[in-house]
């Protein structure tokens, strides 16, 4: 391994004998070095590839204003991610993760907080992600001695909802949540409902949405298999007649999908939306009445 450029006395790029460019932490590593210089490694502390995240040149510009302390807690963090939440969660959200435990680790030793939005909106679009957040913030209590807000689970949840959508840009997150924000919405608008958030039909149809946004944004994912002897358009059909208002809304719901995002939501899809929408709404009450409105 030799270096390919020093960024600072603790971060250099290094590039290996088969020409792939790393980003290298530890402290002193970068002084007195040299482009082209062989690099010890017991000088290296952490080494970071540039899974998904841009260029070795962003990262490293990245890496450079985080500390070790930040990186090993974020480390430990992601590790512990994969285990609860799944192999989706990839290093790919370290360096960002790190960033931001940096950030607020600081902030919490000089007594300050942030309030984030979209906190009660997490709690039943993304509970799995919200729950381990929390923990992940005990477990940095436990690492650092340092007590991070309880509201810090909320963009720390934000970090590995975006993990599984394949992306490391916080806007991702924030189109993807308002638009299944705007679906529930379309449904409580047009049956005058009031949905339990907490409810498992809601998170049925969440999670039906989730693999729905994870499908598009990555490679195509196969659709459960299907009978060979159903013709798809035919039971499309029959649901469109016995189910006008439910279809009605599953078209609405794929055109909002295609006009966000820019997808082409298939029958299989609008079929399976439709089916979702009936669910929601088969049992449901409509909203109560504002106070002071008589019939």
């Amino acid at each position: 391994m030799r270096v390919k450029q020093v960024l600072n006395n603790s971060v250099v790029l290094g590039i290996d004998d088969s020409g792939i460019e790393v980003v290298l932490l530890g402290p002193g590593i970068g002084f007195r070095a040299a482009v082209g210089d062989r690099i010890d490694p017991s000088t290296v502390q952490r080494t970071f590839v540039p899974e998904g995240i841009g260029s070795v040149e962003r990262l490293a510009a990245m890496v450079e204003e985080i500390s070790i302390d930040a990186v090993t807690a974020a480390e430990e963090v992601v590790r512990l991610g994969r285990e609860r939440l799944g192999r989706h969660v990839t290093y790919r959200v370290l360096i960002p993760l790190a960033d931001h435990l940096g950030v607020a680790l600081q902030r919490a030793r000089q007594g300050a907080a942030i309030e984030y939005p979209l906190r009660s909106e997490l709690s039943y679009l993304y509970p799995a992600e919200l729950e381990f957040a929390r923990q992940a913030v005990e477990l940095l209590r436990q690492r650092t001695g340092v007590d991070l807000p309880a509201g810090e689970a909320v963009p720390i949840a934000m970090h590995f909802v975006n993990a599984q959508f394949g992306s490391d840009d916080m806007r991702d997150y924030l189109r993807i949540t308002e638009a299944l924000q705007q679906i529930l919405g379309i449904i409580e608008e047009e049956y005058g409902l009031r949905f339990d958030h907490q409810s498992i039909d809601v998170a049925r149809f969440v999670t039906h949405l989730r693999f729905l946004f994870v499908r598009n944004r990555r490679d195509p994912v196969a659709l459960p298999e299907e009978d060979a002897t159903r013709d798809p358009d035919t039971l499309l059909d029959t649901i469109r007649s016995a189910r006008p208002r439910q279809y009605a809304s599953a078209v609405r719901i794929a055109r909002l999908l295609e006009g966000l995002f820019g997808w082409t939501v298939d029958s299989d899809e609008i079929l399976y939306l439709c089916l979702h929408v009936a669910r929601l709404t088969d049992t449901r009450r409509p909203a109560p009445q504002s106070p002071g409105k008589q019939e």
